[in-house]
């Protein structure tokens, strides 16, 4: 019986060391995870196509414009975007012009989707 509760005594020591956490430093604790900032990519072209959001269609705003080498890139237009004229002052998205030069300050979201950050107008 002495073995048995010896034996059931040591398992449970063992077993109460493998619960055991290794202690965190108090530098380890007080450091939040770093978080990477988003990176702000930029691209210059024509519009081509400006859709202002319509909540009653549950359409978004997004403008679609063309680089010089022909290809075409859409962002998704939020009311954080800064939209200016080449003097630097605020313009609606609706006031940017079929074939205007634009350049686009976008990142790139998590789902893929390029979020404008702020669109100039060049001409």
């Amino acid at each position: 019986m002495k073995k048995i509760a010896l034996a059931v005594v040591v398992l449970m020591s063992f077993a109460s060391l493998s619960y055991a956490q290794a202690p965190v430093s108090a530098a380890a604790k007080a450091a939040p995870a770093a978080v990477a900032a988003p990176v702000v990519k930029a691209v210059a072209g024509k519009v081509e196509l400006v859709v202002v959001a319509d909540p009653a269609k549950g359409t978004m705003s997004s403008i679609e414009i063309v680089n010089e080498k022909g290809q075409k890139a859409l962002f998704s237009v939020s009311a954080a975007t800064v939209i200016t004229d080449a003097a630097g002052k605020p313009v609606a998205l609706g006031a940017l012009a079929n074939g205007a030069e634009v350049k686009v300050a976008y990142d790139v979201a998590k789902d893929g989707n390029h979020q404008a950050v702020s669109i100039k107008l060049v001409k």
